[in-house]
């Protein structure tokens, strides 16, 4: 997800990493998020993975969410 380009299909790919990273707690899923660090929506990206969605600044969230989930103009 790092390195595609965003579209209204990320956050339901970033929920089914997170689901499997919940449910096996893979160091290897750790390690590929952590070595994006650099990435400008590696924060938001860790959250929703790793920290199950617990962001402190709700507003921030929502806009972050709201940037990946647009959909396409003709829709």
């Amino acid at each position: 997800m790092f390195r595609v380009p965003y579209d209204e299909y990320t956050i339901r790919k970033l929920l089914l990493v997170s689901t499997y990273y919940n449910l096996t707690r893979s160091y290897k899923i750790l390690e590929i998020v952590n070595s994006y660090s650099n990435h400008p929506r590696y924060k938001l990206f860790y959250d929703i993975i790793i920290n199950n969605c617990e962001i402190t600044d709700s507003k921030e969230f929502k806009e972050q969410v709201q940037k990946l989930t647009l959909k396409k103009p003709n829709e």
